[in-house]
């Protein structure tokens, strides 16, 4: 399946985490972002689902956040709901003893016999349609049934191409869990994840079937632990006597199942309340968490809703319903960088993966291009030796790369998609020595190889085409043309800041001192739906379905919608603290200052310099001279502010600046490109990235996550904007 991208041993560091603290820092993460439905609305949540074509009719050219409400559902199909109907309850052994442990084993016996009957349902169901269409062609109907069903078996478990409704249907054995068992387990896991201890979930549910006694299982692929008879974990399970530990633990868990998928919209946890033998279904995502409500299961209500919502779960026909974006396998990635195309990577290297449950969880992954066997175009190779290898935080990982591709084609991709188809940013978070490190055109930077391990029976080898929607693409030919590597970054920001890396990036990639952003876009599942939390989440008003688990942080004032936004990145870097010579460093952070300026003149403000968002190139990168716009010239090219944008702008709109003011601008603009001139300024050195705290200039003052967030990493930022905010006192 998806690869896991970071991992540590079983035996963590000094300095590791203590289970007490993670789940504080869970608790603190998630907030007040937690809500609760009725399980009936969970399952449509988890089923398998296209967007309405009344939704694809009126989508936005933005990064978009579809309801639930915008979707159908495979689950409210009429020959689904017959199906699941048709199973009877299944009993919870209440065990006699009080407690948690006691109550492991009931817990494995009865979600095994949920699975068990849910498989049982779609093996009838499939049955139930290949009959269905065969009595239709019996009395004439036979272009109904070509239509409804492509295959002529008529066992369950061979027959495929089904249709119920508008949904295809496949074998169970080719469905996304042919097989899931719950085993109990309550032992620490073969695997730490990031810096913390090794977890010890109740219950484990896994892929494989009939392991043995005192069986191992990890977050991520055993293979990449070389630990080839152990399990890896698709959900967890935990027991507990209260809600609030409970959901703090699960949050541990959630963590594990982000930091080994970081492209997965949303993991599942299961809580079993051992007091009140309740159930709750635990959605975590990037904005929170997402709950069904307090379920009994002694009760016969009870325990058909959380049959339905596993039977949601047993639906799953890819890796689409389970959450997984289109453009990559977690080896595999389909880039595009225009409109028609799109170059096919092969993952090398995870540079940095925020720890969290909830937030931005940026991800940052160094690339190796794959030409195509018709490509002419000539693209260096990195050597496999190479000195300097890219220093990496603990969160990174070695894996196994396919040091032998298969050859994979560019290919043209479908310009719009078709109907029915918080941790701290990287730029604050990453340490010193840790940034993506950098070629410049011609030959590239060498780099390490490292090698990633996936086992091809949980994911296809083949992406599909990437229908992407939402994009800004580097202007120009083939912006990859003399690369073999390039950074892929991938995060999921708040509403409020989803364009922020988009405007800026592309809207200055062709200036000095920045890097240059080849194409950034919303990720997009393989039919087309964008990827964003907003389907699991309530709409803007919170108050009906809060879950206050946490009840001194109050209801929040509007949900946390996060897409999911990718920037492909051309330029890797180094730190600035391989400059060899006073000379070179002060070198670097001119021609960085200088972009920054560009950046601005381009409209927008970087908010967020520091050492870690300041790179210096392996080799000079041949750019223009730098041009400093004089006054007039650069008010002209900025975008005007609306007189919407509100009173502070409305009011600096009115102001007017003495000529004399401006003059002295002018003088110092001149000035300025007199000295770049003079020091021949063609090739830079140095570059300034990651832009996911940018602002628009022009609606700086609107920005609402300009005005509820405060940027910057505190050791380069103004010790005097410090003081004011400390003390509570205005600074300007």
């Amino acid at each position: 399946m998806h690869v896991t991208t970071t991992v540590s041993s079983s035996n963590p560091p000094p300095n590791s985490t203590l289970q007490a603290e993670l789940k504080l820092k869970m608790r603190n993460e998630i907030g007040n972002q937690t809500f609760q439905f009725p399980a009936d609305t969970i399952a449509k949540m988890l089923s398998p689902k296209r967007l309405l074509s009344t939704y694809v009719n009126k989508r936005p050219s933005e990064p978009e956040h579809p309801s639930l409400d915008d979707h159908d559902f495979l689950i409210e199909q009429q020959e689904v709901e017959a199906a699941f109907n048709n199973i009877g309850n299944i009993p919870f052994g209440v065990p006699k003893e009080k407690g948690e442990k006691p109550s492991h084993p009931p817990l494995e016996d009865y979600f095994n016999r949920c699975i068990q009957a849910c498989k049982a349902a779609y093996e009838n169901l499939l049955t139930s349609i290949t009959d269905s269409k065969a009595g239709d062609s019996k009395v004439g109907s036979s272009k109904a049934s070509s239509s409804q069903i492509e295959g002529s078996e008529t066992s369950g478990s061979q027959v495929g191409g089904c249709k119920a409704g508008d949904f295809t249907l496949k074998p169970r054995s080719e469905c996304w869990f042919p097989e899931l068992t719950f085993y109990s387990f309550n032992r620490p896991t073969c695997d730490g994840i990031d810096d913390a201890h090794s977890l010890k979930p109740d219950l484990v549910a896994m892929r494989e079937a009939d392991l043995k006694t005192g069986f191992g299982a990890s977050w991520s692929d055993p293979k990449s632990l070389k630990k080839l008879s152990h399990g890896q974990i698709q959900w967890a399970v935990e027991s507990k006597r209260n809600w609030p530990e409970m959901v703090q633990q699960a949050g541990t868990y959630a963590r594990a199942l982000r930091s080994t998928c970081p492209g997965r919209v949303f993991r599942l946890v299961f809580a079993h309340n051992c007091a009140s033998h309740t159930f709750r279904l635990l959605v975590f995502h990037d904005g929170g968490l997402t709950a069904s409500e307090e379920l009994e299961l002694t009760e016969p209500v009870g325990l058909k809703s959380v049959l339905k919502m596993l039977f949601s779960t047993m639906l799953w026909q890819d890796a689409e319903d389970a959450g997984f974006p289109c453009f990559t396998n977690g080896v595999d990635y389909n880039l595009p960088y225009s409109k028609e195309q799109s170059i096919e990577a092969k993952h090398m290297k995870t540079l940095w993966h925020s720890k969290c449950s909830r937030g931005r969880g940026t991800y940052v992954a160094l690339l190796r291009l794959v030409p195509s066997e018709d490509d002419n175009t000539k693209r260096a190779q990195p050597p496999s030796n190479p000195p300097g290898d890219i220093a990496l935080s603990q969160s990174s990982v070695k894996a196994t790369d396919d040091t032998n591709p298969s050859g994979r084609r560019r290919n043209p991709r479908r310009g719009t998609a078709k109907s029915g188809s918080g941790s701290s940013p990287a730029s604050k978070s990453l340490p010193q020595g840790t940034q993506q490190h950098s070629p410049i055109s011609g030959q590239q930077a060498q780099v390490e190889v490292p090698e990633v391990t996936a086992d091809p029976k949980y994911f296809k080898e083949q992406l599909p085409k990437v229908p992407v929607r939402v994009a800004r693409y580097a202007a120009g030919g083939d912006p990859f043309e003399g690369l073999s590597t390039c950074i892929i970054k991938m995060c999921s920001p708040s509403r409020a800041q989803q364009s922020q890396e988009i405007d800026a990036g592309t809207g200055s990639s062709d200036r000095f001192g920045v890097c240059t952003t080849v194409s950034s876009f919303q990720a997009v599942f393989a039919s087309g739906r964008p990827v964003s939390n907003s389907f699991l989440l309530p709409d803007d008003n919170t108050v009906n379905h809060h879950w206050s688990i946490f009840s001194t942080l109050g209801c929040p004032s509007y949900p946390d919608v996060r897409p999911k936004m990718i920037s492909i990145i051309k330029e890797l870097g180094r730190s600035l603290e391989e400059c060899e010579t006073p000379f070179e460093l002060c070198e670097c952070i001119l021609h960085a200052v200088i972009g920054w300026f560009e950046l601005y003149q381009s409209g927008s403000l970087h908010r967020d310099l520091s050492i870690g968002n300041i790179l210096k190139l392996v080799e000079p990168r041949l750019d223009s001279t730098p041009s400093i716009y004089l006054y007039k010239e650069l008010q002209s090219r900025r975008k005007a502010p609306n007189p919407s944008d509100g009173d502070v702008t409305q009011s600096l709109e009115a102001l007017t600046i003495d000529p004399k003011v401006t003059q002295k601008l002018d003088d110092l603009a001149e000035k300025l490109q007199k000295a770049i001139n003079d020091l021949k300024l063609t090739q830079c050195k140095s570059m300034v990235s990651d832009f996911d705290q940018a602002a628009q200039l022009a609606t700086y003052f609107k920005e609402r996550s300009v005005k509820h967030t405060l940027s910057g990493t505190r050791e380069f930022m103004s010790t005097r904007l410090l003081d004011a905010l400390r003390i509570q006192t205005p600074i300007l």
